[in-house]
């Protein structure tokens, strides 16, 4: 789960990583770089377990942000990507597709 256009030490999630479990300890960072839509809404269930890191902006264009483990627990990292049309007036009816990764830290 590392990319070497990251930074050392942060692990890249992406699309491959659908439905897999992300183990980390207290500090571990990681980036989502879920490719292939421009808008992908991501939200941490348990935001005292994981949030986004004080550095959340990201230089590469394709990541959707940086993350951190803040304390032990287990959350999930769900994404929806919405197309472009559904801020249109009325609002297309295109399923978006879901992303999903548990995230166990201690």
């Amino acid at each position: 789960m590392s990319d070497p256009t990251s930074p050392v030490g942060v692990r890249v999630i992406t699309r491959a990583n659908q439905g897999q479990t992300l183990q980390l300890v207290i500090g571990d960072t990681f980036a989502v770089r879920l490719e292939g839509e421009t808008n992908w809404e991501i939200q941490i269930t348990n935001p005292r377990v994981v949030a986004a890191s004080d550095h959340t902006a990201t230089s590469d264009p394709r990541e959707q942000g940086v993350y951190r483990a803040r304390a032990a627990g287990v959350t999930e990292l769900l994404a929806v990507a919405l197309p472009s049309c559904a801020k249109d007036h009325p609002p297309c009816r295109v399923m978006a597709p879901a992303f999903r990764v548990l995230i166990v830290v201690r």
